[in-house]
């Protein structure tokens, strides 16, 4: 029955009843409401969430649509999603694929929709449908890692296929859309005009609104995600936590890490409470063999068979300067 209340457009949900579950439309509408209580209660807002927050209210209301940029790790997809819970039936979250085929970007916006999806339908096909969907006006999309929405080859007659059908079959018929994306979007822009000589004026012109974040968060709001993603930590976990995403390039998602690592330590020692010494074992493998690691490796040699018999050892003066800087704000808390 909710699979024909859904799907059936001329079934009014105000009216929607069965014997057997009684008041239907009052218990979904409180079923919904609990959800967002739910989602406004545990996720964390910063200032760049904010922002975030106040682009995507103005394109739902506005029916426009809206460039959101802003540097990378920096929490964009975390807010996005965040908004996307607090919006539900409003607006649909779509992580843009990164290949080039058109079957492969309009199944990802199918499968955002709920749209059924056969595998052998082809790329027209799957567009009609989402269209049919999206062009009523009653779904605002906002895609992720918009970046990709421009052609990844090098073929120098690639017209942006992605960008024209957002702005012929979406923003042209009122429908909400916004681009959330790094700075690799506009640098992606300028190689696809200089390659084709394709035009971006009418692009432009349909931008209502451009948000550029900033390019990294407070203490306060780096202590409340902390405290987001580590709700049993004590001050001195928190603030290690902090220091650590401020000297490491990963930022937020150092602090993903070093949670997920933590709690993973804590697992093996048979307890589901982190403590401080998880926190402080989790940033010194990461800051000092996994991130230092990872940058050796990364790293061009001037031979790369001077050294094959001799053994690496990642030491604190093989790491890049943030790190030297992390270990030696650290090391001050621990």
């Amino acid at each position: 029955m909710l699979a024909e209340l859904c799907l059936n457009p001329e079934i009014k949900i105000e009216a929607a009843s069965c014997p057997y579950f009684p008041n239907l439309f009052q218990i979904l509408q409180e079923y919904r409401r609990r959800s967002i209580e739910a989602v406004r209660t545990t996720r964390v807002v910063t200032e760049l969430g904010q922002q975030v927050f106040d682009a995507l209210d103005y394109a739902l209301v506005g029916r426009c649509l809206v460039l959101i940029e802003g540097l990378a790790r920096k929490g964009k997809t975390f807010a996005t999603k965040a908004w996307c819970d607090l919006h539900p039936g409003q607006a649909r979250y779509i992580q843009v694929p990164s290949t080039n085929d058109d079957i492969g970007f309009h199944r990802a916006i199918a499968r955002s929709l709920g749209v059924s999806i056969n595998l052998s339908f082809k790329a027209q096909q799957l567009r009609n449908r989402v269209e049919d969907v999206l062009q009523r006006g009653d779904l605002m999309v906002i895609f992720d890692e918009a970046h990709y929405l421009w052609p990844q080859c090098n073929y120098r007659e690639a017209l942006p296929a992605r960008i024209n059908w957002i702005m012929t079959a979406l923003v042209n018929y009122g429908v909400s859309v916004a681009l959330v994306t790094t700075p690799q979007f506009t640098r992606a822009q300028k190689v696809v005009e200089k390659r084709t000589h394709w035009a971006s004026e009418q692009f432009i012109g349909r931008i209502a609104h451009y948000q550029k974040l900033p390019d990294g968060l407070n203490e306060h709001d780096l202590k409340a995600v902390a405290r987001s993603l580590l709700p049993e930590g004590d001050r001195k976990s928190i603030e290690t936590l902090v220091a650590y995403a401020q000297a490491s390039a990963k930022y937020l998602a150092g602090i993903e890490a070093v949670v997920r690592r933590a709690r993973f330590l804590a697992t093996k020692e048979n307890r589901t409470k982190v403590l401080f010494a998880n926190i402080k074992e989790a940033i010194q493998e990461s800051a000092i063999l996994s991130d230092g690691a990872l940058a050796k490796a990364l790293s061009t040699p001037i031979n790369p068979y001077a050294n094959r018999l001799q053994e690496v050892v990642v030491t604190f003066t093989d790491m890049p300067e943030q790190l030297k800087r992390c270990r030696r704000r650290v090391n001050v808390i621990l």
